[in-house]
């Protein structure tokens, strides 16, 4: 009971959203919310002050800091990092990854370590990107931009924003030096669309390996652009339609304030 009044009076005094939280002996706890609210800021807020979550966001391509390092860089103490290494591990194992100690780093396959912050990211940002962290953003959103216009794909800001964090990270991790060895796709992965990669890829001012154009070129279709839509017998006209009514779902749901 006192976790739960502390958490109430938490987020009627500190948190800054446009929430109240309202108690009642005979009613229970109520909550007033504005009719725009949307939950994910409350997640957001959560997160934002979460020593696993720092620590992680840390550990994206920071490498060499041993725990004094963190417990100092996170205003915390060495035991504190040691207990959020083993709470970071638990859930941490189902990506098939870990944070090593000594130096502290994630470590697993390089895919995974990418799958699981295009994940860790979303959740952070979600539909309301600050890319203060991110300063090649915008320039990479418009590397999928173009990829979209190439393909003849229909968009939505939230698909975009999407889609640019996923190569972002794949381009981070790659500028850095953190390279696939070997990759291979699990399903074909159209000749127009690999080309178009590596086309416009080919701007930046590091190279791009072909197997990272192979990850990068499955990631696209299997994650974001439907490729069962994209290889069935539908025709162009039908396969339109599908992408303009999505298009039209996700445009209805930003106006309303929304996240579908």
């Amino acid at each position: 009971v006192r976790s739960v009044k502390a958490d109430i009076y938490y987020y009627n005094t500190s948190a800054h959203l446009p929430i109240k939280l309202v108690t009642s002996n005979h009613r229970g706890v109520k909550l007033i919310a504005p009719t725009i609210f949307q939950m994910e800021s409350v997640y957001q807020e959560i997160l934002a002050k979460n020593l696993n979550f720092q620590l992680l966001e840390c550990l994206y391509n920071e490498t060499d800091y041993s725990i004094d390092d963190y417990a100092e860089k996170l205003f915390t103490s060495t035991s504190s990092i040691i207990r959020s290494i083993k709470q970071i591990n638990l859930f941490l194992d189902q990506y098939k990854l870990s944070v090593q100690k000594n130096p502290i780093a994630i470590v697993g396959p390089e895919k995974q370590i990418r799958y699981f912050y295009s994940i860790f990211f979303w959740e952070k940002y979600g539909v309301k990107i600050d890319v203060t962290g991110h300063p090649n953003f915008y320039e990479v959103k418009q590397i999928v931009h173009k990829f979209a216009k190439k393909m003849n794909i229909a968009l939505s800001d939230i698909m975009g924003n999407k889609l640019s964090f996923y190569l972002l990270i794949n381009l981070e991790r790659i500028s850095n030096g953190y390279m696939l060895e070997k990759y291979t796709p699990p399903m074909k992965v159209e000749k127009n669309i690999l080309d178009s990669i590596e086309e416009l890829l080919n701007e930046l001012p590091f190279h791009i390996p072909k197997q990272e154009i192979y990850y990068i070129g499955f990631c696209f279709i299997n994650q974001f652009l439907k490729p069962n839509l994209q290889s069935t017998h539908l025709s162009k006209e039908l396969v339109i339609i599908c992408q303009q009514i999505d298009l039209f779902l996700t445009r209805f749901s930003e106006k309303n304030e929304f996240v579908l």
